[in-house]
């Protein structure tokens, strides 16, 4: 009884906050099934409507003839994807230090340029398909809030110039800078590092992703919530929802912090962490010329400038890392509520 309970509050919550990207988007999906019932069976079943779901669906229909059905327990990308930062950024020279120490460098070269490459394939996605999700490339200024954190950022910093397996042309479009030009563009940190990033409507690039596979043949059903998995004895697949259930011969779950649900093997692997992020409008002229990433103790706040001046700002994570707000926030996966004193922190 006490594992059905828990189990129960893994599922996605009926209720949600409401994200910016989706309410100020135009719902082109929403409550979209693509037939009036629930097909009886498919080659693939997708589970979540997320930018791992939709990008299984893309691909899948874009080199297969292969029967595709996705299944969304609520709206369209309605979860994580459709809630967070809107913005790409590889890492690059972050951790580049533990990377080479424990892994070699050629390894810690092949996950700085794998993230640096990221950029590129969005990019060319977004430009071949014609996809509306206002991809804008950006830099990106990384500050280092706290002296406690300086020593291992400059160390990272370092282990990735001196990488000689990374490309020269990354290298340098990684620029480190001191002092006062550093705290032109923030005061309180000795040095900061510029990197490329790019900002993006993570609910537009879904929806342009999915109204492609729709063109291919994908089945989109919202609203249809998995319940259960079942393996048969041929390996195939069962899978229960309030609408009846589907014979699958392969499942592919990208369902984020609700994993643990569907699989019960991923209870104590894979803890759900919200996280809060705002949209904020000045009223006044001025607006940042970057994006910014405040590297501090607890978890990093970042702030992602939009074309029209206003600003994506998340973070916040002092404020809910610790009791008593730890436990609205941390293995919670009920996403129609936060502290108000996260809400409080990214006001003004």
């Amino acid at each position: 009884m006490a594992y059905s309970a828990r189990k129960q509050k893994a599922f996605p919550s009926k209720e949600t906050t409401l994200s910016y990207w989706i309410g100020e988007a135009e719902a082109k999906l929403a409550k979209h099934r693509t037939t009036e019932e629930l097909p009886e069976q498919a080659d693939v079943l997708i589970i979540g409507s997320g930018f791992s779901g939709a990008s299984v669906a893309f691909n899948l229909l874009e080199q297969t003839d292969e029967t595709v059905l996705l299944l969304e327990a609520r709206d369209i990308c309605s979860g994580a994807t459709g809630r967070n930062g809107g913005h790409m950024r590889s890492y690059y020279h972050h951790d580049q230090y533990d990377f080479s120490k424990n892994y070699g460098q050629k390894t810690a070269a092949h996950i700085a340029m794998y993230e640096h490459e990221e950029l590129n394939v969005v990019e060319n996605l977004v430009r071949k398909y014609s996809i509306d999700c206002n991809f804008v490339r950006r830099t990106s200024f990384v500050t280092y809030d706290d002296p406690s954190l300086e020593k291992s950022g400059l160390r990272d910093y370092y282990a990735f110039v001196n990488n000689p397996y990374i490309d020269q042309k990354v290298k340098d479009g990684v620029r480190i800078v001191f002092d006062e030009q550093a705290r032109k563009e923030h005061a309180s940190t000795s040095f900061g590092v510029y990197t490329p990033t790019s900002s993006v409507w993570p609910y537009k690039l879904v929806c342009g992703l999915l109204e492609i596979a729709l063109s291919k043949g994908l089945n989109l059903q919202t609203n249809t919530a998995v319940e259960e998995l079942e393996c048969l004895e041929d390996n195939t697949w069962m899978v229960k929802t309030p609408r009846g259930h589907v014979h699958a011969r392969k499942v592919v779950i990208a369902t984020n912090a609700y994993t643990r649900a569907l699989l019960p093997d991923f209870w104590g692997k894979i803890t759900p962490v919200k996280g809060v992020v705002s949209h904020l409008k000045s009223e006044s002229n001025k607006t940042l010329e970057t994006n910014m990433v405040h590297t501090i103790p607890v978890e990093i706040d970042y702030i992602s400038v939009q074309d029209d001046g206003s600003l994506i700002i998340g973070g916040g994570g002092k404020t809910y890392k610790t009791p008593p707000n730890r436990e609205m926030m941390v293995d919670n996966a009920d996403d129609s509520y936060f502290p108000e004193e996260t809400r409080q922190y990214f006001v003004g």
